[in-house]
C-alpha cells in the first residue's frame, strides 16, 4: 500500500520545488549528490520510498542545449551537473 503522499525529488536546486511540495501535500525527499573526478554521478536517495509514489524534479534544459541527448541514447552531460 503507498502512502498518501508522495515524495519529491530536485536532483539538483529548483524554483518550483518548494511550491510543488506544498500544492502536493508532498514529502520533500533528501539526496546526497556528489561528482566524481572522472565525470561520473553518485546519487544516494536518504528519504525513504518504500511503497511511495515519487516524482522527480529536473531541469533538462541544459542537458538539451549542451546535446546530451541524442536519439533517445543518454550522453554523458558537459559540466557539473549535480553539485
Amino acid at each position: 500500500m503507498t502512502s498518501a503522499k508522495p515524495v519529491v525529488f530536485a536532483l539538483e536546486p529548483h524554483v518550483l520545488f518548494n511550491t510543488l511540495c506544498q500544492k502536493l501535500s508532498a514529502i520533500a525527499g533528501q539526496t546526497d549528490a556528489r561528482l566524481f573526478p572522472d565525470g561520473e554521478s553518485y546519487l544516494r536517495i536518504e528519504t525513504p520510498v518504500t511503497n511511495q509514489h515519487c516524482i522527480i524534479l529536473a531541469d533538462l534544459s541544459r542537458l538539451i542545449r549542451s546535446g546530451g541527448v541524442k536519439s533517445g541514447v543518454s550522453q554523458k552531460p558537459r559540466g557539473n551537473a549535480i553539485n
